[in-house]
């Protein structure tokens, strides 16, 4: 069963349980997630000394779409490239 991805307010208090210094695992009671998904969260989007939760709902939100900004093998490719 897929998780909903993580909300701006949640990302607000993930900053917040930082900045209380509480561990992964209070804040992820808090918020009624796994302490792996609140770790993860932190490390991806710059550890706790500088994790902002606007800038990780920024990076974020382009995932969501469902956009992939790696360029696809073929893409790459003069062969199979459109011109």
């Amino acid at each position: 069963m897929p998780v909903p991805p993580l909300t701006l307010l949640e990302r607000e208090e993930i900053r917040a349980g930082i900045e209380r210094l509480g561990t992964d695992e209070e804040i992820a009671g808090r918020l009624g997630r796994h302490r792996t998904t609140i770790n993860s969260e932190i490390n991806r989007n710059g550890g706790r000394g500088a994790y902002s939760a606007v800038t990780a709902q920024q990076r974020a939100a382009p995932m969501r779409s469902g956009a992939d900004p790696r360029p696809r093998s073929l893409s790459r490719s003069r062969r199979w490239r459109r011109t």
